[in-house]
């Protein structure tokens, strides 16, 4: 019997094959819930994901102008991760799927059951009306269904068919029985679905129908309860051994009794730490031997049940039905059935092992002491019969498990309200749904489904204490590691830290490998500033599949959070390899090194992307560290980013973003329309963007413009922009009025701080004296030999500058004597150009400055150092488009003039170049931009009063020669409008003017 494995083999060929099929369907069907089972996986209770972001300091020379050390704060953003279980999440797939196996095994059954005996006909046939009468189809409001008439019509459907079959036209086969059937349920399926009111009627009718499988799992655990001890029976009998019945005894025994202590374990009577007999696997052991087990003892009822191949389908139908019915309840998260599943199958198993033990013993123990092959003859009792096992077995099951308080049928009722509760969820009836599964903890207080359930529900309607009360309820039995962190979210929400820590402790004794509590319980740590507790979490969290990259990026938050001292290539070997949040953090710590390295570009996105925080902090980061290295695909990239309404969020630091990267590119005037954008969209940040467009007008060299950017910070009370007026007026040449504005800001500002620090510094820079012998500071100085240069004598200037001992201002200070003084120029080149400095930039920017002056040097297109500020970086560039050819030359020069117009020497050249080509219009256009941009140049206004008359528009023209006239000297005004008229005569036609 054992070694005839596949006993259909034999079979006619449409029976062989359908019965393989069978085998296969209920091989992968117990197969997959064991795997979901081991793997943990519910699909109905996954987990979110979610970033938060914090932002730490990160200090920016962008705008750092060398006349003050005013730095601005480009901050990084840090991402930390952390998971939330997510609400009750159901698909209508997962009904129709058990829909249709119930259909399945509801065809089968019938067609099987019209080919049995009158007796077992009726019984059968019985229990299906019995069965159809809880599918309630009137409760579907289908108007052919009400008061009973879905019944009437289910009988309809299947009784007379069934009848036919089985008494008037028996020699129709199982498979046209079973085709009809089916489409009996299929027609009733489609009445359903067209006729009833709710959105999905056949979920609906999937969980009333919820009754079968259940009938079948209790009838399939009945009848393979006894198969371990059938085949201990087996294996200490076929040898024929005289010790056989010591053997089997000793067998039992040991099995009954470990039997018995899993039990114990299940239902938390029992927590020793050993390994215990998991309820699933016994049933999946008692599952495969069934099958033959089934076959033997099938030769008792040949007559009313023959096994070929009726018996054979019947066992697989329910084998199949009770598999695929617990993968629905696994992937529901159904906890209440679940858990009577496995409850009945231990009492099952301990009842029936019992009784079958005594069966055997009452019918077998002479023959097994005489070492007989019992095995073969197990199901032929002499003393008590099998029916009678079957019926002490039902009884001893039942005493095996009896509890009053807690007993399976009151938990299965649980069950089915959560089912039908489902449906309503799944319609978006709350109350409905709210209701049912207050009805499924009714039964079962503290089952979990329902609880969490009704949490789900308290969210959806924003009551929180309910939900915190719900999930406090579910984690009493059979708690998930989503309801822990779910409660310790709300509860941290709530401001009490320490119920969430402890939820989070009980999560971690009850699920010590689950990595979303370690990862959850770190954050705790983290947003307490216990980093050390922290990072000890994020290690285990690691440890977890299911978090290893969020705790990663955690571990990365502190490393970036602390600036944590490890290998740079290390850090470049892990960018990229991780999720966006974890590259958020390394990019954010790399920022943050002395060490130069080569930065890689991040992945591509398309410039439509929705950001989510991890990707908006990878690339807010990335345009951080690459600010000195701007590419143009990627200021596209960040423009089309900005323009997506999904991105609101992160519009602002976007956009700032960009006017950085624009800025660093040299395209001035995008850069300030974007910070000039934010300034009038945000009205609360309106004097820090006021604020920030003033100190980028000063780094180009703009303090006029900068002026009214800080005026206007200034009446929106920023407090920087006061002192920074005052750097705009020196910088302009309004040395008198800073010096009055100064005085007046002296008086309005707290004697303790840091502005009226600065404040006093300044004011007795420019009030020194030379022969009040009062010693200044290094910085001082810087500010006299830069504002005073004009008052004070040379000779003074140089002493000054000569005697500062702090190598940093002393070479500010003499960069610009360098630059602007040509008198003092050849005094300062010689030290200045071996003066040591303590940052690479103020170095390359000395040695670029002395490399542009001289005329022995290389081409600065072709030379190898660095520029550093903006008048560098645009004299650079200026010199590399002049190797370009003409026509490119002439275009990029052309596109440069129009996004830095801070050169008058290069809008001057590229307006000739457009007059000489004919397009005086586009001339026009760009000079007037260039004024538009930069009204105070007065080398911008002149040519742009010329440009008026060349392209045509002489009354334009004449206004900018009255502007002219009031701010350039006499005989220079002269020179101009005599230039003017001498264009306008030659372009005004004879008879004319």
């Amino acid at each position: 019997m054992m070694n005839d494995w596949w006993f259909w083999r034999e079979w006619p060929t449409p029976y062989r094959r359908f019965t393989t099929f069978l085998f296969g369907v209920a091989g992968l069907l117990l197969l997959s819930f064991l795997g979901l089972y081991a793997a943990d996986i519910i699909p109905a209770l996954g987990w979110d994901v979610i970033s938060r972001g914090e932002w730490i300091a990160n200090p920016l020379t962008l705008f750092d102008p060398d006349t003050h050390s005013t730095n601005l704060s480009g901050d990084f953003l840090l991402v930390q991760q952390l998971f939330r279980g997510k609400p009750l999440h159901i698909e209508a797939a997962w009904g129709y799927g058990l829909l249709a196996l119930i259909g399945f095994l509801f065809s089968l059954g019938l067609a099987l059951i019209s080919s049995l005996s009158r007796l077992w006909y009726i019984v059968g046939m019985t229990a299906v009306v019995f069965l159809l009468f809880f599918f309630k189809l009137d409760l579907l409001q289908v108007p052919f269904a009400e008061n009973r008439g879905g019944l009437v019509l289910t009988l309809v459907l299947y009784l007379p068919l069934s009848y036919y079959f089985h008494a008037i036209k028996t020699e129709v086969s199982l498979f046209v029985r079973m085709a009809l059937f089916a489409i009996a349920t299929v027609v009733l399926g489609v009445l359903v679905a067209q006729f009833s009111d709710p959105t999905y009627p056949l979920f609906f009718l999937s969980q009333y129908a919820v009754i079968l499988p259940i009938f079948l799992i209790l009838l399939f655990v009945i009848t393979v309860a006894h198969e371990p001890i059938a085949n201990l029976l087996y294996v200490a009998t076929q040898s024929g051994g005289k010790q056989a019945v010591f053997h089997y005894i000793t067998f039992t025994a040991i099995y009954l009794a470990y039997l018995f202590i899993s039990y114990l374990h299940a239902t938390n009577t029992l927590h020793w730490d050993i390994y215990f007999l998991d309820g699933y696997v016994v049933l999946a052991i008692s599952s495969i031997l069934g099958i033959w087990g089934f076959r033997q003892r099938a030769d008792m009822a040949k007559n009313s049940l023959p096994y070929r191949p009726v018996g054979a389908w019947m066992y697989f139908l329910m084998m199949i039905g009770s598999w695929g019915s617990l993968i629905y309840f696994w992937i529901t998260a159904n906890d209440p059935l679940i858990e009577t599943v496995e409850e009945v199958t231990y009492m099952a198993h301990m009842g029936f092992g019992v009784v079958f033990f005594l069966y055997t013993l009452s019918n077998f123990y002479t023959p097994m002491r005489l070492g007989k092959a019992v095995y073969r003859v197990l199901y032929k009792p002499h003393r008590m019969p099998f029916y009678v096992f079957r019926f002490m077995g039902i009884i001893a099951s039942i005493a095996a498990g009896y509890n009053s308080s807690n007993y399976p049928i009151t938990r299965t009722t649980a069950g089915d309200f959560n089912g039908i509760a489902d449906a309503y969820w799944l319609e978006e009836d709350l109350t409905l749904a709210q209701a049912y599964y207050m009805e499924g903890r009714i039964f079962s207080s503290v089952n979990h489904r329902s609880n969490y359930s009704l949490a789900s529900v308290a969210i959806e309607n924003q009551r929180t204490q309910n939900a915190i009360q719900h999930l406090a309820k579910g984690v009493g039995k059979n708690p998930l590691p989503q309801t822990f962190v779910n409660l310790s979210l709300m509860l941290n929400d709530e401001g009490k830290f320490f119920d969430a820590k402890f939820q989070l402790e009980d999560g971690t004794a009850t699920f010590p490998n689950s990595g979303p509590i370690a990862n959850n319980l770190g954050l705790l740590y983290y947003n307490t500033n216990f980093l050390d507790s922290a990072g000890y979490y994020f290690a285990d969290a690691q440890n977890s599949r299911r978090s290893v990259e969020e705790a990663s990026t955690n571990i990365w938050s502190i490393g970036a959070k602390l600036n944590v001292k490890v290998s740079v290539d290390s850090a470049l070997d892990l960018l990229y390899t991780g999720n966006a949040g974890q590259d958020a953090n390394l990019l954010a710590w790399l920022g943050q090194q002395d060490q130069a390295f080569a930065l890689p570009a991040p992945p591509p996105f398309p410039k439509d992307s929705i950001l989510s925080q991890n990707d908006f902090g990878r690339l807010y980061n990335y345009t951080l560290l690459q600010l000195n290295q701007p590419d143009t695909a990627w200021v596209n990239d960040l423009h089309g980013y900005t323009e997506k309404l999904e991105n609101d969020p992160w519009w602002e630091r976007l956009t700032l973003a960009k006017a950085w990267v624009d800025f660093q590119a040299l395209n001035f005037v995008e850069a300030t329309k974007g910070v000039a954008r934010l300034s009038l969209a945000l009205p609360s940040k309106r004097g820090y963007y006021e604020n920030l467009l003033g100190l980028m007008s000063l780094k180009i060299g703009m303090p006029n413009k900068a002026m009214v950017h800080f005026r206007e910070a200034i009446r929106e009370n920023h407090r920087p922009a006061p002192i920074h007026y005052v750097f705009a007026q020196l910088e302009a040449g309004q040395f008198t009025q800073a010096r009055q504005y100064l005085s007046d800001l002296g008086s309005t500002l707290p004697s303790a701080s840091t502005t009226r620090t600065k404040v006093n510094l300044l004011s007795e820079a420019l009030d020194w004296n030379p022969a009040s012998g009062k010693e200044l500071s290094d910085q001082q100085k810087h500010w006299v030999i830069r504002y005073r240069n004009l008052y004070l004598p040379p000779a003074t200037i140089l002493e000054e500058w000569q005697s500062m001992g702090t190598n940093d201002f002393k070479a500010l200070a003499g960069l610009f004597l360098w630059e602007n003084d040509p008198e003092l120029a050849p005094y300062v080149q010689s030290e200045l150009s071996s003066l040591p400095v303590s940052t690479a930039a103020l170095a390359q920017r000395i040695a670029f400055s002395l490399v542009a002056a001289d005329p022995d040097q290389p081409d600065l297109a072709t030379h190898s150092l660095t520029p550093i500020t903006p008048q560098q970086k645009l004299q650079q560039r200026m010199a590399a488009i002049g190797l370009e050819n003409g026509a490119a030359s002439a275009e990029t020069m052309k596109a440069l003039a129009a996004q830095a117009p801070i050169n008058p020497d290069l809008v001057q050249q590229v307006t000739n170049g457009l007059n000489n080509d004919g397009d005086t219009l586009g001339a026009y256009a760009l000079i007037q931009q260039a004024v538009t941009f930069n009204q105070w140049d007065v080398e911008l206004l002149k040519t742009y009063a010329i440009q008026c008359i060349k392209a045509g528009f002489p009354a334009l023209g004449e206004k900018a020669l009255d502007d002219l006239k009031l701010s350039l000297p006499a005989e220079e005004y002269n020179t101009l409008e005599a230039e003017y008229r001498e264009i306008e005569t030659l372009l005004t036609p004879a008879g004319f003017g």
